[in-house]
C-alpha cells in the first residue's frame, strides 16, 4: 500500500490549528515514550496496534510517528488495511521533530539508556 506522509513541519502546523479531527499517534515503545514524546500524542506501541485499531477515530487525520520514521510507515499500513483512510506517516518521526527544534516533553532523562542515546 502507498503510505502517504508529512514532514515534521506540515505536521507541527496542523496540530498548532488545535484542529480536533487531527491525532498524533506515537507508535515507539512505552519505554520510548516515558523518555521522550511530542506533547498531547497518543501512544499506542506499533506492536499492540493491530489489536488496539479500535481505539482510533476512522473520521479523524491520525498523524504517526516514531523515532526515524519506519514503524510509522507500518502503523500506516496496518491503518489503512483496517480502513483508515486518512493516516499520515511523519518522516523522520521524533528525532525529526527535534532536529527542527520543535518542542517535546522529557521524562526518565536519568535513565541510563536515555542518558546513552542522548534523550
Amino acid at each position: 500500500m502507498n503510505v502517504p506522509s508529512v514532514s515534521v513541519e506540515e505536521c507541527k502546523e496542523l496540530l498548532d490549528k488545535n484542529d480536533e479531527n487531527a491525532v498524533l499517534l506515537d507508535v515507539r515503545t512505552s519505554g520510548e515514550n516515558v523518555m521522550t514524546k511530542i506533547e498531547n500524542s497518543v501512544l499506542i506501541p506499533l506492536g499492540e496496534l493491530q489489536s488496539r485499531v479500535n481505539e482510533l477515530d476512522k473520521n479523524k487525520k491520525i498523524l504517526i510517528y516514531c523515532a526515524t520514521g519506519s514503524r510509522s510507515q507500518i502503523a500506516c499500513n496496518i491503518l489503512q488495511g483496517a480502513g483508515f483512510l486518512d493516516c499520515f506517516d511523519v518522516r523522520d518521526g521524533i528525532n525529526a521533530w527535534q532536529r527542527a527544534g520543535f518542542e517535546i516533553e522529557r521524562g526518565e532523562v536519568n535513565n541510563p539508556f536515555a542518558q546513552l542515546f542522548g534523550f
